[in-house]
């Protein structure tokens, strides 16, 4: 069965002390994702706001915590797709 873990998303409404700690942490998931052999979706820079790095783009999140129904559906277009793609083609990681 094919598996993939998600990085941290940005946080519009933390405090910017999270920044550092949430790539950090993504980070170590890459890290971790590349030693066990496990794809690794970019959940965090598909919805990042170029302009405001450590922020989900206004127009993808609801509350500033979490996807909106616009975020999601990129999320499942951008991010998932290309893994979806790579598991029906046997390339994914197992």
């Amino acid at each position: 069965m094919p598996v993939a873990v998600t990085d941290v998303l940005a946080w519009n409404n933390g405090p910017p002390q999270a920044d550092a700690p949430i790539e950090d942490l993504n980070r170590a998931i890459a890290k971790i994702a590349a030693a066990q052999n496990v794809d690794r979706l970019p959940f965090h820079d598909t919805l990042e706001d170029p302009k405001r790095p450590g922020t989900m783009r206004t127009e993808l999140t609801i509350d500033g915590d979490h996807p909106s129904v616009a975020g999601y559906r990129l999320l499942a277009t951008d991010a998932l797709a290309d893994f979806v793609a790579r598991v029906s083609a046997g390339e994914a990681s197992p």
